[in-house]
């Protein structure tokens, strides 16, 4: 199992909430599976993936996603240019929104 696995089957174990939320949660962009540091942030944001990039970051986790419901239906504008970034840098991307925001921890 690679690091990437590891971390994000803990973080799937620790945020397994029932909630009806179309917001996709869980790993949303896979890297190598390598991780040698992580950043945590709000928005899927240009400016945080910027950031976590100059750090070393190789997996972000963001409470608010890049994909929810079929929003991902089209990789034009500002969805090809966060993925595009994401992937030319290796970086993965896990999103949780509700599951978090519920977590008594």
């Amino acid at each position: 199992m690679t690091q990437l696995q590891q971390i994000v089957a803990l973080l799937d174990r620790e945020l397994d909430m029932p909630f009806d939320d179309s917001s996709n949660n869980g790993l949303q962009i896979q890297n190598s599976g390598e991780v040698h540091t992580m950043c945590t942030g709000v928005d899927a944001s240009l400016p945080f993936f910027e950031q976590a990039a100059a750090l070393g970051a190789n997996l972000v986790i963001c409470l608010h996603g890049l994909s929810w419901q079929d929003n991902l239906k089209h990789i034009t504008g500002l969805n090809y240019r966060l993925l595009h970034f994401l992937l030319t840098h290796g970086i993965a991307r896990y999103a949780s929104h509700l599951p978090h925001d519920g977590n008594p921890k």
